[in-house]
């Protein structure tokens, strides 16, 4: 046993190609998180703005709208007031990142095999809101709604507003689907 406390230079070679090693693997993982990163706070949002109007409509029994605005990338809610008029509510705006694409348009899932009942329409003028809006209903009701939204590598997330539920369905596309 020698006086000397330390290491040799093998210890110090050995631990060095395992950190190398260790690092090969970790950083194809880090590739691309930047831009997943905005994508799924993008999602979040959008997820979080969908559920509050849902319960802000059931629980305030007012309709509520929720604005997206794909070109700014901004978004915003509306109440219905006693007069049926909507208003826009001041701190429900909220934006996403311009390097997200956003793409919104009618949902309406097929009738399964054997179902009969088609649910009730609408009114007229719910019916020709453009799909950027999104309507709750006080019942728990919403209109349905696909929300694609893209990153700038062509990863994807498909936020899908069910109709009846008025609940939100987040689902990732994959890199190949959108190319």
């Amino acid at each position: 046993m020698s006086g000397h406390a330390g290491f040799t230079l093998v210890e110090l070679m050995v631990v060095i190609v395992v950190l190398t090693i260790l690092t090969a693997m970790i950083v194809p993982e880090f590739s691309g998180t930047h831009e997943e990163a905005l994508l799924r706070a993008a999602g979040r949002d959008l997820v979080s703005a969908m559920k509050y109007a849902a319960s802000q409509a059931v629980t305030r029994h007012q309709d509520h709208r929720l604005h997206i605005d794909p070109v700014q990338g901004a978004y915003w809610l509306e109440a219905q007031n006693r007069k049926r008029a909507f208003f826009r509510i001041s701190d429900s705006v909220g934006t996403i990142d311009g390097k997200i694409s956003i793409r919104v348009r009618r949902h309406d899932p097929p009738l399964m095999d054997g179902d009969e009942e088609v649910p009730p329409p609408r009114s007229l003028a719910l019916d020709q809101l453009p799909p950027e809006i999104m309507h709750f209903h006080a019942d728990g009701t919403a209109d349905g709604r696909e929300i694609l939204l893209r990153d700038p590598s062509g990863f994807g997330l498909r936020l899908i507003l069910d109709a009846s539920t008025a609940l939100v369905h987040l689902t990732r596309l994959d890199q190949e689907a959108g190319r």
